[in-house]
């Protein structure tokens, strides 16, 4: 069941999604993570074929949407036959406690003029096996994305170790200093214990005489 399971998700669907309230044909792929994680692919996945989604800023791709679609522009994809096309892609949350989304793209030679099988099959095909591999970038992002939340982790727990060997240094430099304080403070108790024994003996001799 789970090789079967594994097997389905790997694998895109052609679907139909509402575009600027149109029915529009699709390709619809599974994948077992969040809607961060499946975002976060989209872009990791264009980098890898070179193309930089965050040209102005690093959230520059998020702001750049129609209808809810994420549209990367100019696109050349050597998988789609060194083709240039418009990219449209949508994320929607499958299930609502638990990490499964549903990635929809739209291909667009320009213009929204988006293709689908009956007219443009080859594209459509090579279309189809470019999103399949968003399953094994996925997995790859996220486990890069557990790597770096990690890392930060083992940073954090460093940075917070680090603080308290300078805290137990300042505090034991304090002991020692106030060790050296009390010494001096017993030190000079005694002195004036002795001082205070003298004078007590001039005082009672003082008075002897006094006496007489």
């Amino acid at each position: 069941m789970l090789v079967t399971s594994a097997t389905l998700l790997a694998q895109s669907a052609n679907d139909r999604i509402k575009f600027n309230k149109i029915l529009q044909p699709a390709l619809m792929l599974e994948l077992p993570y969040t809607v961060d994680e499946t975002e976060g692919t989209i872009v990791s996945k264009l980098k890898q074929i070179g193309y930089d989604p965050a040209t102005k800023g690093s959230l520059f791709w998020k702001k750049n949407t129609q209808d809810g679609f994420y549209v990367f522009k100019q696109v050349n994809i050597s998988a789609l036959g060194s083709r240039t096309v418009d990219l449209y892609f949508k994320v929607s949350k499958k299930k609502k406690n638990a990490p499964a989304t549903n990635l929809y793209m739209l291909i667009s030679s320009g213009q929204e003029a988006f293709v689908n099988p009956d007219t443009n099959m080859e594209l459509w095909q090579d279309a189809r096996a470019f999103l399949d591999g968003f399953t094994d970038a996925a997995e790859s992002y996220t486990i890069d994305q557990d790597i770096i939340a990690q890392d930060n982790k083992l940073k954090t727990l460093r940075n917070k170790y680090s603080t308290l060997q300078a805290d137990q240094k300042e505090l034991e430099e304090r002991i020692l200093k106030y060790q050296k304080e009390l010494e001096t403070n017993r030190t000079r108790q005694a002195e004036l214990e002795r001082e205070m024994e003298n004078q007590g003996r001039v005082v009672e001799a003082a008075r002897a005489k006094r006496s007489l």
